[in-house]
């Protein structure tokens, strides 16, 4: 016996539009746009007191306040580059050993 599919109901053909729609807006990698082809979408999960954390410590700064989007981002490359100088460091240590 072969198996098909319930035909789709208005509602839910109405919701796909809506969802093809959105994508079409504002896909996570714009296909052809050249200026986001080196970018790649991360999500990540986060402790609701971490994120309330950031959110306040976002709150206390002065204007232009950086969106959360850019804090992280600013904290994920102070961590890169801290990781970088460290690195850097061992290896410059390495050669004034020798």
């Amino acid at each position: 016996m072969a198996l098909t599919r319930a035909p789709k109901s208005a509602e839910d053909k109405r919701a796909d539009a809506l969802i093809d729609k959105a994508i079409a807006v504002h896909p996570s990698r714009p296909a052809g746009h050249k200026e986001y082809a080196h970018l790649v979408t991360v999500s990540i999960r986060l402790p609701v007191d971490l994120l309330e954390g950031i959110d306040n410590e976002i709150a206390a700064m002065e204007e232009p306040r950086p969106s959360r989007h850019n804090w992280l981002l600013q904290a994920v490359y102070a961590k890169y580059r801290a990781a970088l100088a460290a690195k850097e460091e061992t290896k410059s240590t390495r050669k004034k050993s020798k």
